[in-house]
């Protein structure tokens, strides 16, 4: 995600936000949540999808997280990809 930002924010800025999205099927770390509160104030939005029936829980809460500039993550699960 570091790297993410330094692309579309340092490295190469546009006038267009990004959409980041991220396939997940379980085990994300705590750790990206201080990234998505610093950058709620830069164009980039993270969504995240979650496939399979692991634990989303972290993800959800990414969703909803308070003292962001903007509302900048979304997350999404999808149990049965194959159905799709």
């Amino acid at each position: 995600m570091k790297d993410v930002l330094r692309k579309y924010v340092t490295e190469e800025p546009s006038s267009y936000p990004a959409f980041i999205v991220f396939i997940n099927d379980g085990g994300c770390k705590k750790s990206i949540k201080p990234i998505i509160e610093a950058s709620s104030d830069k164009p980039v939005f993270w969504q995240f999808v979650g496939i399979g029936n692991g634990n989303f829980d972290f993800l959800n809460q990414l969703d909803t997280l308070e003292g962001r500039v903007v509302d900048n993550t979304n997350s999404l699960q999808i149990e049965e990809i194959d159905r799709i």
